[in-house]
């Protein structure tokens, strides 16, 4: 670390201990705003993906459900524990996507992260242990990526490499382990659709932070290729993932009815493009915020809608007494269901 990143982070430190709250209610206040609730819920979907997915490749009704509990649980201690860590290696100072204004770091948040990976790992216990894997996976990940020492964050691959692994590969894998049930060809190219959009959205992140990042010394994607760089990048990812789904829906390894929500995956990338378009403009980063949650927005508007039209066709086969959910498709159709059975 240079000289120059070594005051600053002198001087953050010292500012950040005039800024401590006091109180035990002032200090639960700071960590619960630190946990970032709204990017939790986000990431509980990205379980459930995993999960429901899983069941509607089958066909088959909900099942390991007191595990799918615990590691919705085991996720949310993590999601707390990597935050509260990463805010104590960055201090920021700025808007950061999903909490809007600066929170001051209570004392003993470095602590508290530890503890609530820690409890993630216990929690995932009464779970498949599969899932118990994940969960240690993702904890040692969020140890690399904000320890002082290893500082993964702020590399050039090892903050991708976090993300990509962490939310986009061991999240759903997670979710999809309670079921019990055998992966599918199927399963398997959704993941890599799922893990390409998620790191897209990893990078829409970073794409209004390039000045912090740079003070303190990161060698991230968005300082090294600028906000146009970083969400052309990011538009690349998600476009990956959008004509894979696009594609799959045609060849029919997922429902064609949801041919019917197409239309707005094709808006999203238009509003992908028109963010990089005014990124390229003066005092852009102002409003990247905004453009990164309406972006948001749009991916849960148009992940909601293909889930309502995925439920809707399963329910038309399933009145009319014929195959149903991953069964109803045209190609893709799970092989020899008898081959395993179920445990809880």
């Amino acid at each position: 670390m240079s000289a120059g990143a070594e005051s600053l982070d002198q001087a953050r430190e010292a500012n950040s201990e005039r800024r401590r709250p006091q109180g035990l209610r002032a200090t639960a206040s700071a960590l619960w705003r630190l946990s970032r609730p709204q990017g939790a819920f986000w990431l509980s979907w990205i379980v459930l993906i995993g999960y429901g997915f899983t069941l509607w490749d089958w066909g088959m009704g909900p099942r390991g459900v007191s595990g799918l509990v615990a590691i919705l649980c085991s996720w949310w201690l993590l999601n707390a524990g990597s935050l509260w860590l990463n805010a104590v290696l960055d201090d920021d100072q700025g808007e950061v996507l999903f909490q809007a204004s600066p929170v001051s770091l209570p004392r003993g948040t470095t602590v508290a992260g530890y503890l609530a990976l820690a409890a993630a790992l216990a929690v995932s216990s009464m779970s498949r242990w599969p899932g118990v894997l994940c969960a240690a996976g993702a904890a040692l990940l969020a140890v690399l990526y904000s320890h002082p020492r290893t500082r993964w964050k702020g590399h050039a691959l090892g903050g991708p490499f976090v993300n990509l692994v962490g939310y986009g590969v061991l999240t759903p894998l997670a979710g999809f382990a309670q079921t019990g049930l055998p992966p599918t060809g199927r399963g398997a190219a959704t993941l890599v659709l799922l893990a390409a959009w998620i790191l897209g959205a990893y990078f829409v992140a970073q794409a209004f932070q390039a000045d912090e990042d740079a003070e303190r010394g990161y060698s991230t994607l968005v300082v090294t290729h600028g906000a146009v760089g970083v969400i052309r990048v990011a538009r690349w990812l998600m476009g990956f993932s959008m004509l894979g789904v696009a594609a799959g829906i045609v060849l029919g390894y997922y429902p064609r009815l949801l041919l019917l929500g197409l239309p707005l995956l094709w808006l999203t990338d238009r509003y992908i493009k028109r963010w990089q378009r005014a990124a390229a403009e003066p005092n852009a980063e102002r409003s990247g915020r905004a453009m990164a949650m309406g972006l948001h927005r749009r991916m849960m508007f148009s992940g909601a809608v293909l889930f309502v039209l995925a439920y809707c066709d399963y329910q038309a086969d399933f009145q009319a007494d014929r195959p149903a959910a991953g069964w109803a498709t045209a190609r893709g159709r799970p092989p020899f269901p008898q081959r395993f059975q179920y445990t809880e």
